[in-house]
């Protein structure tokens, strides 16, 4: 390390800071309109109702909605006027006023109990821009020192927002209703993630998306172009631009980096949206054209709700499905006929959104999920009648245990074979649905395990538990239809007489002229090559991504280096292992991150590496962390690192097996083995990580199990570890020295002591 820099290096560690509250604020009074299913808008009636909170006197909000922190009991609204007993839809006002980038989730009861599932957890997500103007039609670009356009920060919007109760997974495009009883209801909303503002609660009827009728011709020549990588807003602050050197996008430039899609890995998620804004200057209808790619579904579509000033305009915009194209294609909207759709849009500003559904699929994904739960119960049960021991030689009748299990896995490879047929609706072209191939594996197993239902018992793992069994085949295509592999260029709205401005993917030649380019710029100046820094600037070298780099200089150039003045270039680090030869060469880097637990020792014993303990702030900064996190970087009384992330390990459980097998979920270790002989006698274990080592068992699996007995590895001087302390072995006594297996510092233990 260059010692000139280390008050430099100080401060950029100590520049994050990161803090998350949870509390609730409701406002003083809520209005809730009443209406029943049919009733027009013009014969609501309406109510003002104060919240129990406030009648306690728990909180007080002044008129601007400033509110003193709380947390505690939720908050319950009484409903006294309710017209008639009916399903209703209830939508509310919020504001998500939590710095914290996840979603705000609530629960919301109705009488003092959950009406159904789905109302546990519902989702209130926040709207993120990168726009320093929200309403500009000119986003903000970022570029770092090299010239290449980087992902920016999204800014979270702070204002008000309406949202329907919902299926939190977008299964349902459409609301979900709640009954309420004539006369008096209470509504109860408890919050289990974030902070929130609440507003006017709203009971209607079954809000309805028009009908699509056909649409008019879009006569004219307006046209307008939108770029997939200009958010107005988005509703999850994952959701980014990204890079694609394809000559067929726009913008594309050869030898810079420049945003020109949505990424497809930040974008595929039921019920994510993203916004554009729009300028018409000419009234009129218009049609919709979308240049995209979708390669991972094969021939099967994705699907979208696409929205204009934040509505569906009709049910041709509704669960719209976007075909398999692997590579860019022009798409212009069209309904069930071939025929383009068109919208009616007055001049001014408009908004154009699009939103990933799930409902198209929801059938198939519910048959699925029933079937491998069904699946596992004839695991489970199977493995009970003829336990673990496969005897080739014994003859077994399990149709006399389980009577119809043939006829069971036949009827189960039936629905199978249905959630083939229905998939085909959206590319009839296709007798078999390549994305869906794994139902139709998993369909063909059922029906051969069930030729033969007596040698299930040993073809067991073809059912449930093996990498190539049914439910794995089954669980494969659920991961892959819930994710959207979607990547969009761009969107147009253009009039008939402006189509020849839609552009033209590139010819071959025009490719291949690129690609050369491309070719031979790939030997200029290389972005974030330890070659092109200033050494006056601190130098810091980074074992991560080029995405992760490019961040971290981001956060730097827009916030570090204006706080403190120092200039800050970031490098990538090729090999993490050639720091010490950079260091025997005199070309080391200032600071180096992301690189494993061990570098740090092999550099500190060479006198490679700063004493951190040296900086004034250290122990400030040092409280951040688990004292047992920097004992690796620990070499006599000299500290040389900081960890930059931590590892840790997490146990799960399968709540439905214990549930069948009718045990509850243990709290201790003893508990886990006097449940063992029940998981055993079926063919289930509990694991734990030390399992997959023989012999000499890992400090990273054993090491849990010491700090959850309230051990710890070393005493207060940590300089000696407590299993051959003094004060551990008197503390233990005799057992702990035996004859047979005499432990180190057992000489400190004295007959007089004990």
């Amino acid at each position: 390390m260059k010692r000139g820099n280390a008050k430099k290096v100080m401060a950029l560690s100590s520049a994050v800071c990161m803090a998350v509250t949870t509390a609730v604020t409701a406002l003083p009074t809520m209005q809730l309109r009443a209406q029943e299913p049919g009733q027009t808008a013009q014969g609501t009636v309406t109510e003002t109702y104060s919240n129990e909170r406030l009648d306690n006197g728990y909180t007080k909000v002044s008129a601007g909605y400033t509110f003193a922190a709380y947390t505690g009991e939720p908050i319950l609204y009484r409903m006294g006027d309710v017209p008639q007993s009916a399903v209703y839809y209830m939508n509310f006002d919020y504001l998500a006023n939590s710095e914290s980038i996840l979603p705000v989730e609530a629960g919301i009861m109705v009488n003092g109990e959950y009406p159904f599932y789905e109302m546990r957890q519902q989702k209130l997500e926040s709207q993120w821009t990168s726009n320093p103007d929200q309403w500009t039609l000119a986003p903000r670009k970022v570029y770092d020192s090299y010239g290449n356009e980087v992902v920016s920060m999204p800014d979270k919007i702070y204002d008000w927002q309406n949202k329907y109760i919902q299926d939190s997974t977008y299964r349902y495009t459409q609301p979900l209703g709640i009954e309420l009883q004539q006369g008096r209801n209470t509504i109860t909303i408890e919050l289990n993630e974030g902070t929130l503002l609440l507003g006017n609660l709203t009971l209607t009827a079954k809000p309805q998306v028009p009908e699509y009728t056909g649409s008019e011709a879009a006569a004219g020549d307006g046209f307008i172009e939108i770029q997939a990588e200009d958010f107005l807003y988005r509703n999850d602050s994952g959701i980014h631009a990204a890079c694609e050197f394809d000559p067929d996008l726009y913008p594309y430039q050869a030898a810079k980096r420049v945003m020109n899609t949505v990424d497809a890995a930040s974008f595929g998620q039921g019920g994510q949206e993203i916004t554009y804004l729009m300028e018409v200057e000419k009234a009129g209808n218009y049609y919709i054209a979308f240049h995209y790619s979708q390669g991972d579904k094969a021939d099967f579509p994705v699907f979208m709700n696409v929205k204009i000033d934040g509505r569906i305009p009709n049910t041709a915009f509704e669960n719209h499905a976007f075909a398999y194209e692997k590579k860019y294609e022009m798409y212009t909207m069209v309904d069930g006929d071939g025929s383009k759709i068109s919208i009616p849009l007055e001049a001014g500003k408009h908004t154009i959104s699009m939103q990933i559904s799930m409902e198209p699929v929801r059938e198939s994904l519910e048959t699925i999920e029933k079937i491998m739960s069904r699946v596992n119960d004839l695991s489970l049960e199977v493995t009970k009648v003829a336990g673990t021991n496969k005897d080739k030689y014994r003859d077994f009748s399990l149709e006399a245990y389980i009577p119809g299990i043939g006829e069971m896995m036949t009827g189960w490879a039936d629905e199978l074979g249905q959630v083939m047929e229905d998939a085909r609706v959206y590319n009839p072209k296709k007798n078999k649905i390549a994305a869906y191939a794994s139902v139709k594996i998993a369909e063909n197993q059922l029906r051969s395990l069930a030729k033969k239902p007596d040698e299930l018992i040993y073809r067991i793992d073809e059912l449930a538990t093996s990498t190539s069994s049914v439910n794995q085949h089954l669980a494969n295509l659920i991961d892959s239809l819930n994710g959207n592999d979607f990547v969009l260029d761009s969107i147009y709205l253009y009039q008939e007489d402006a189509a020849k401005q839609l552009p033209k993917n590139k010819n071959i030649f025009t490719k291949m002229w690129l690609g050369i380019v491309r070719f031979f710029t790939s030997f200029g100046e290389q972005a974030y090559s330890s070659t092109n820094t200033n050494p006056e600037h601190l130098q810091v070298s980074v074992n991560r991504s080029r995405q992760h780099l490019e961040i971290m200089q981001l956060l730097i150039n827009e916030q570090f280096t204006p706080q403190t003045g120092i200039e800050v270039d970031l490098s990538l680090m090729p090999d993490q292992t050639k720091l010490v030869l950079a260091n025997a060469s005199g070309d080391s880097p200032d600071v180096a991150t992301g690189v494993n637990y061990s570098i740090p020792f092999e550099l500190g014993i060479r006198g490679a590496l700063k004493d951190l303990t040296e900086f004034p702030d250290f122990a400030e900064v040092a409280e951040r962390y688990n004292a047992g996190l920097i004992m690796p970087y620990v070499i006599g009384d000299r500290i040389y690192a900081l960890p930059e992330t931590m590892n840790f390990q997490v146990m799960f459980y399968r709540k439905d097996i214990l549930d069948k097998l009718g045990l509850e979920v243990p709290d201790t270790l003893e508990e886990v083995q006097a449940m063992l002989p029940d998981l055993q006698m079926r063919g289930l274990n509990f694991y734990y990580p030390t399992a997959r080592t023989v012999g000499m068992k890992t400090f990273l699996d054993t090491t849990p199990i010491l700090f959850q007995s309230g051990g710890t590895l070393y005493d207060g001087a940590i300089d000696k570890a407590i299993l051959t302390s003094e004060a551990w072995l008197l503390r233990h006594g005799q057992e702990a020295c035996h004859t047979d297996q005499v432990l180190p510092g057992c000489d400190l233990l004295r007959p007089e002591r004990v």
